[in-house]
């Protein structure tokens, strides 16, 4: 049992109180563990009156798929198996083609969602990624669009040459208000930046 810090904080968060965006940068800097065990309180919280009552016994899924649509990446991460360059014969761009075949067999299952991600590709521009999240869209409306991490829209900022608030908001506007397409996740820009460093540090050297 992780025990919890008994400040002031950490008493508004057990109550069930909403933070401020002050608060939650203080938050930033706790103990994961601590932090883990706060979510979790929360999260019985918000759960415990569903289900007649029965929330807090009772765990839910859902049926998602990954999906890499390049594997093509200029970043070169020592540890990574997954990168390859274009001059690689197995380097890919996924058509649409394939990434229907991905979502019809994700479907025939009930899967609702996918993650979707890839490396680092220096020559795919901004429509094509947004005629990506528009296809998946318009032909599987029932799909959640749960896309890109970080690091890679740090590294669509720098491919379009377009701030980095700019590409969030304009990769959301091809998918509807229920797609966690492009920054559900949200993060900031500094938020973004210092993961981007972090993993800068675990890159080899250019190729």
């Amino acid at each position: 049992m992780v025990s919890i810090n008994n400040d002031a904080l950490t008493e508004k968060i057990l109550a069930g109180e909403r933070i401020t965006a002050e608060e939650a940068l203080l938050l930033y800097e706790w103990p994961l563990e601590e932090l883990g065990a706060l979510a979790d309180q929360r999260r019985r919280q918000a759960k415990r009156s569903s289900y007649n009552g029965d929330g807090n016994e009772i765990v839910t899924y859902i049926v998602d798929r990954n999906i890499n649509y390049t594997n093509v990446c200029n970043v070169y991460c020592k540890f990574c198996a997954f990168y390859r360059t274009e001059k690689d014969d197995d380097h890919y761009v996924i058509s649409l083609e394939q990434l229907d075949q991905k979502l019809d067999e994700l479907s025939a299952v009930g899967g609702v969602q996918i993650l979707m991600q890839g490396g680092h590709h220096p020559k795919l521009g901004f429509e094509w990624y947004i005629n990506l999240l528009r296809h998946i869209r318009e032909k599987y409306p029932h799909i959640n669009i749960h896309g890109f991490s970080p690091p890679e829209f740090q590294h669509f900022a720098e491919v379009f040459g377009m701030p980095l608030r700019e590409v969030i908001r304009n990769s959301k506007k091809p998918a509807s208000a229920r797609s966690r397409a492009a920054a559900v996740k949200f993060w900031s820009t500094a938020c973004a930046r210092r993961f981007h460093r972090s993993k800068s540090r675990a890159m080899s050297g250019s190729k």
